[in-house]
């Protein structure tokens, strides 16, 4: 983590020091997670949640897990689920996300819990920075950083499965990156490599409200530099557009391998929206700011519980006309106009929601996530204010009583009352801090056995090997579990499922116009099925599975039977071997492994450099104390 330190706002306070350290962060960080996830943490380790959603992204992880894990294989085809469909070029496919290497390791369903904790402290320290980047103490900081990774929406992305919506923690480091990518190269990569997470983990909704924030603070970033707002350190105008340009070419190698053959899918199938969402503003703000317990005050109260302490520290900062919690104040209204949905014509979601990929989404509600975020750094910049209330009033008094000037500067560095109202204001905004953040955590607690409660799924594999049954899309976490594919499938994207899949054939590979023939399977894997095929005659062979253009065969020709997936083979005695075989898969893959080359080539002498230059420094340092001492 020390490569993505930031720098730290001009003002320095006395509790500045206090989470200066990151172990000491972490440590914080681990306590609050702690107290908000008992049930996550604490529950046995193999079970899920009860809604069918968390059974149909179960069932997925567990599909790519074992086909990573057992088969050694990139999980480029699901034939578990709807008689087999696109696994990697699915859009909730989580499969290439740094945190799915978890539930390599550690087993589906304990890996979701670790990846859950895991993104929670990676949310918090990313507010951390983005906030003291913004000047806001570390105590401050740390308060927003708790407020949003343990808001209320978290809640009910568990309850309902959506783990892969947990990368709504890393819009802060993508926000962050980019401000400071402006004028640091190494910080562009950083936003890139983030941004391509959230693609790599689902990003069907946090990717696009993630551009949305990051076009927004570029249109705020280039003004400030064409209008020079920051004096002699302002950005030339066209720095911005570089960072945000560089961050998008690196998020797009690094994402390749999944977002070209993706294309196909979200082109070829989109999802339907049909449906008129429409909110209130009370409403909208009820989730923010009032318990559950207010809930006739609005509906859904406190679904993306922030608290009312985040609340009026955000509204303090607007009193005292806090610029840099200005912008944060008008990109939390921006997004609370759009979690409105179609409240009017005019209103800024169907506008919106005219955009390619926008008119795909749903439920507007969920932009109420991203102007939590810009809440709570509203308020970090407003708990800043009441901690720096105490000092600048004695400068204040020490300019107005002390006529000179020398005095007056004596003054203002005496060491005694410096330290101490120092330490007062340090005490008061703790408590505050502790009191909002306590509130927000109690709130919005995972309690134990509330949301785990559907007991482990034990594995059954059958001796046979993988067959298709008609399954239960209810239930679809228990097919990958055992030897069974489910044909009985919902997908948000319509993909196509052939209506001559069977569920109850004695054999998953048959020769179809030749009874003489004969059909063996030799072995079977997700992506690639081999057979022993005898014929005097030659045969086309029919797999109980969906066709796909990418199944290739070394010998005879690949068809579509009706949407099943054959082989046409020659007479003879052949040994047949059907790989799952995608082009685009491939050519994206090249571009992504290119990719992680040239952030290599880059980046390893670019941290050479730094390190000798840190050990110069340091030895610089080492030998003028010898010498002070000698």
């Amino acid at each position: 983590m020390a490569a993505l330190d930031v720098r730290l706002g001009r003002t320095r306070r006395f509790t500045d020091r206090l989470l200066q350290l990151f172990g000491l962060r972490l440590v914080v960080w681990c306590i609050a997670a702690a107290a908000f996830l008992p049930g996550v943490l604490n529950d046995p380790p193999h079970t899920i949640a009860g809604y069918h959603d968390e059974h149909n992204c179960v069932m997925h992880e567990e599909a790519a897990r074992r086909t990573i894990a057992e088969y050694h294989q990139i999980p480029a085809w699901n034939p578990w689920f709807c008689g087999g469909i696109a696994g990697l070029a699915n859009p909730p496919d989580t499969s290439l996300a740094p945190d799915f290497l978890l539930r390599v390791l550690f087993g589906t369903a304990p890996g979701r819990r670790l990846a859950v904790f895991f993104l929670c402290l990676l949310g918090m320290e990313g507010v951390f920075r983005y906030a003291r980047r913004h000047d806001a103490s570390t105590v401050g900081s740390a308060f927003a950083g708790i407020v949003f990774a343990c808001s209320g929406h978290y809640v009910t992305l568990l309850v309902d499965g959506w783990v892969f919506m947990y990368v709504y923690q890393l819009i802060p480091w993508v926000l962050l990156s980019f401000e400071e990518g402006v004028r640091r190269k190494g910080w562009r990569i950083w936003g890139g490599f983030f941004m391509a997470w959230i693609v790599m983990c689902g990003g069907t909704y946090v990717a696009p409200f993630t551009a949305l924030a990051l076009a927004l603070l570029w249109v705020i970033e280039t003004g400030r530099a064409g209008l020079g707002l920051d004096g002699g350190r302002s950005a030339r105008i066209w720095e911005p557009t570089l960072s945000l340009m560089t961050m998008a070419v690196v998020a797009l190698g690094l994402t390749a391998i999944r977002t070209l053959p993706m294309l196909a899918i979200v082109l070829g199938s989109p999802r339907e929206v049909d449906q008129v969402d429409m909110d209130g503003p009370f409403s909208v703000l009820s989730r923010l700011f009032l318990p559950h317990l207010h809930a006739g005050w609005g509906a859904g109260a406190g679904e993306f519980y922030v608290g009312w302490p985040t609340a009026f520290l955000a509204l303090l900062a607007v009193v005292v006309v806090d610029r840099r919690a200005g912008r944060f104040v008008f990109l939390s209204v921006f997004f609370m106009a759009l979690a409105a949905g179609e409240a009017t014509d005019v209103a800024p979601y169907v506008l919106l929601h005219k955009l390619p990929l926008y008119e795909q989404l749903r439920f507007p509600v969920r932009y109420t996530v991203v102007a939590a975020l810009f809440v709570a750094l509203a308020a970090a910049r407003g708990l800043t204010r009441i901690e720096d209330a105490l000092p600048a009033l004695l400068a204040r008094i020490i300019a107005r009583t002390v006529g000179n000037e020398a005095t007056r500067a004596r003054a203002l560095a005496a060491t005694a009352p410096r330290l101490m109202l120092g330490l007062g204001s340090g005490v008061l905004a703790l408590s505050i801090a502790y009191q909002g953040a306590k509130d927000v955590v109690e709130h919005n607690v995972v309690r134990e056995t509330t949301i785990y409660n559907f007991d482990e799924i034990a594995r059954w594999d059958d001796p046979g090997g993988f067959r298709q049954a008609r399954g239960n899309r209810w239930d679809a976490h228990v097919w990958p579990m055992g030897s069974r594919g489910s044909l009985h499938c919902f997908e948000e994207n319509q993909l196509f499922e052939s209506p001559y899949l069977r569920g109850d054939l004695p054999k998953e590979e048959r020769a179809m116009d030749d009874p003489s023939a004969t059909v063996d399977r030799v072995s079977w894997s997700p992506n690639e099925i081999v057979l022993h095929v005898k014929s005097e005659r030659g045969v086309r062979v029919a797999i109980n599975q969906n066709h796909n253009r990418a199944w290739k065969a070394n010998i005879g020709a690949v068809v579509s039977d009706g949407g099943v997936l054959s082989v046409k083979v020659p007479p003879g005695d052949h040994r047949v071997e059907l790989v799952f075989s995608d082009s685009r898969l491939r050519r994206g893959a090249l571009v992504s492994v290119i990719t992680i080359m040239m952030i290599l080539a880059w980046g390893v002498p670019h941290a050479r450099r730094g390190v000798r230059a840190r050990w110069r420094l340091l030895r610089m340092i080492r030998k003028r104390e010898r010498v002070a001492v000698g």
